[in-house]
C-alpha cells in the first residue's frame, strides 16, 4: 500500500473513533448555575489570583471580585455551554501523586461551577496544552467533587485539594488567555453602543501642557468624501477629515485595561481631583427639544507599575461610580498639540523685491550674468574687446629680455636678432 492510501485509510479510520470519543463533563443545567470560581496561581511576577462570578438575575451576572462590575451575560453562559463539547481521548492516571506532572508550568488553573450550595457541582483544573503531541488537546484534572476535598470557596488564590478524580487529555476545551483576567468576562468597551457617528461634538483638555480643543462635525457636502470638522477656539480653523475622525474613535471605541474598584467620588485617592486629561463627546439628541446625550471620561493618576491610569466615566444616566484601568497609549492622541489637526494650506512663494533682481533672478537684458552664473536661456554670452593687433587673446605679455627687442616690434636694419 502506498503512503497516499495509507494516510487516507488512517483518515477514515481516526474519524468514527474521534466521534465516539466520552464528554468530560457531565451535563450542565445553565439555568441552575449560580457562581463560577477560576483561581489561577502565583506567577512569576504576579501573585495568585481569584475571580468570582455571581448570577444577579435570571438574565444578568456580575463580577463580584471586581467591585460586582456587569458582566457579559453572554460571555459567561456561552462558556458554560462550551463545556459539554469537550471530550476524553485519554486518561493518563487516576493517581493523586502523579496529577502534578500534568500541570501547566505555574499549576493548574482551577475552575469550579456552583449550582446550590457551598460545595461545587463541577470541578476541575486547567493543564498544560498540546497533550499528547496535538495543539487542541489539554490535560484536564477532572475531580470526583463526591469524594474530593475542595478548598473553600472565595478564598484567594484557592486550589481544590488533589483527591479523588483522574488526569485527562481532552480537546474541545479553550485553554488560551487569562480567565481570572475581568476583561475576558465583561464587554471591555468603556462606553458600550457609543459608535462614531454618534458624536457631532468633543471637546478635551490636557492639563500638564494647557492644550484645549473643541472639534465639531459639518453637514458633509455632495463632494465631500468624508464630513467636515472644525477646530473651535483661538487659532482653530478646517480640521482634517481623517485626523478628527481617529480623535472621534479612539474615545468612542476605548477599551479599558481592568476594573480597579468602585468609589469615584474619592477623588483625591484616584487623582481625579487634578485630572490628567478630561474628554467629553456630545451625540445628537433623540428628538428636537430634547437634551443631547454626553459621554465624559476622566483620566486621574497613572497607575503605579503599569502604563496605564485611573479612569472614571459618565454617561447620559450619570456616573456609574467604577474606577476603571485605561492603557496610555489608548489615549495618546489627546495627548498631542491640537495645532496638528488643522488642515493648513500650503505658504504662496515669495514675491521678489522691487529695488533690483533677487537671488536667483536672471540678469537683465544687455548686461553679462555675473562671474559664475549661466548666461539666460536664448542669450549669446557677451564677447569682451578684440585684442589689439598683434597681441594673442588671453595671454600676458612677457618682458623682453635685455637688449633685445620686444616682441611687437622688428629690429633695427643693420641688427642681426639676438646679439649684443
Amino acid at each position: 500500500m502506498d503512503r497516499a492510501s495509507n494516510l487516507l485509510r488512517r483518515i477514515v479510520v481516526s474519524l468514527p473513533g474521534e466521534g465516539k470519543l466520552t464528554p468530560s463533563f457531565a451535563p450542565i443545567d445553565v439555568a441552575k448555575v449560580r457562581a463560577i470560581e477560576v483561581a489561577r496561581p502565583a506567577r512569576a511576577g504576579s501573585p495568585a489570583r481569584t475571580l468570582r462570578l455571581v448570577r444577579a438575575t435570571a438574565t444578568a451576572w456580575k463580577v463580584e471580585s471586581a467591585a460586582d462590575y456587569p458582566a457579559d451575560a453572554k460571555k459567561v453562559e456561552d462558556f458554560l455551554r462550551s463545556l459539554s463539547a469537550v471530550r476524553t481521548r485519554s486518561t493518563p492516571t487516576t493517581n493523586p501523586e502523579k496529577f502534578a506532572q500534568f500541570a501547566g508550568t505555574d499549576g493548574f488553573t482551577d475552575v469550579r461551577i456552583f449550582e446550590a450550595g457551598d460545595a461545587p457541582a463541577v470541578s476541575f483544573g486547567i493543564g498544560k496544552s498540546g497533550a499528547e503531541g496535538s495543539w487542541e488537546t489539554v490535560y484536564l484534572r477532572l475531580d470526583d467533587v463526591s469524594k474530593a476535598a475542595l478548598a473553600a470557596p472565595s478564598v484567594p488564590g484557592a486550589a481544590a485539594t488533589p483527591g479523588a478524580g483522574r488526569i485527562v487529555a481532552a480537546k474541545g476545551l479553550d485553554a488560551y488567555g487569562d480567565r481570572t483576567d475581568v476583561v475576558t468576562w465583561v464587554d471591555a468597551r468603556v462606553f458600550p453602543g457609543v459608535s462614531e457617528s454618534d458624536v457631532v461634538e468633543l471637546e478635551w483638555a490636557h492639563a500638564p501642557k494647557s492644550w484645549s480643543a473643541r472639534l465639531v462635525r459639518g453637514a458633509k457636502g455632495e463632494k465631500d468624501a468624508e464630513d467636515p470638522w472644525t477646530l473651535e477656539g483661538e487659532g482653530g480653523g478646517k480640521a482634517k477629515p481623517s485626523e478628527a475622525k481617529l480623535r472621534v474613535q479612539q474615545l468612542s471605541g476605548l477599551l479599558l485595561q481592568g476594573v480597579e474598584g468602585k468609589g469615584a467620588a474619592d477623588a483625591e485617592k484616584w487623582g481625579f481631583d487634578k485630572p490628567d486629561l478630561v474628554v467629553t463627546a456630545t451625540g445628537r439628541p433623540a428628538a428636537d427639544g430634547e437634551i443631547a446625550p454626553t459621554w465624559r471620561l476622566v483620566l486621574g493618576k497613572k497607575i503605579e507599575g503599569k502604563s496605564g491610569w485611573y479612569a472614571k466615566r459618565e454617561g447620559p444616566a450619570g456616573v456609574d461610580g467604577f474606577v476603571l484601568a485605561v492603557g496610555e497609549s489608548e489615549t495618546s492622541w489627546f495627548r498631542q498639540d491640537p495645532k496638528s489637526l488643522l488642515d493648513v494650506p500650503p505658504a504662496p512663494p515669495a514675491e521678489a523685491g522691487m529695488d533690483g533682481a533677487g537671488m536667483g533672478e536672471e540678469p537683465a537684458m544687455g548686461e553679462p550674468p555675473a562671474m559664475g552664473e549661466e548666461p539666460a536661456m536664448g542669450e549669446e554670452p557677451a564677447m569682451g574687446e578684440p585684442p589689439a593687433m598683434g597681441e594673442e587673446p588671453g595671454m600676458a605679455e612677457e618682458p623682453a629680455m635685455e637688449g633685445e627687442p620686444a616682441m611687437d616690434e622688428p629690429p633695427a636694419m643693420g641688427d642681426a636678432p639676438g646679439r649684443g
